[in-house]
């Protein structure tokens, strides 16, 4: 990984970790190197908005399913299981 993105990576690392509050901070794992690493290559190869990218990326990381009713900014991320809400 070049210097460039590894800055990239460790500035959206701080950017999250600098928005979440102590009550989020328990419920949703940390935006750890693979996490952000993930998010960035989401945005790229699926032109998804980095937030979405990032909760992509988490659900990825962590194998878990995303529960959304917004199906269609997600669909396209190969490896992200997805289940409907209503």
């Amino acid at each position: 990984m070049s210097q460039v993105t590894r800055r990239a990576s460790d500035e959206l690392i701080e950017r999250v970790r600098s928005r979440s509050s102590p009550k989020t901070e328990r419920s949703v794992p940390p935006v750890d190197r693979a996490v952000a690493e993930r998010a960035g290559r989401i945005r790229h190869q699926f032109g998804v908005r980095l937030p979405d990218a990032l909760i992509a990326a988490m659900a990825v990381e962590h194998g878990m399913s995303l529960a959304t009713r917004n199906r269609r900014d997600f669909e396209a991320v190969r490896g992200l299981r997805l289940r409907s809400v209503s």
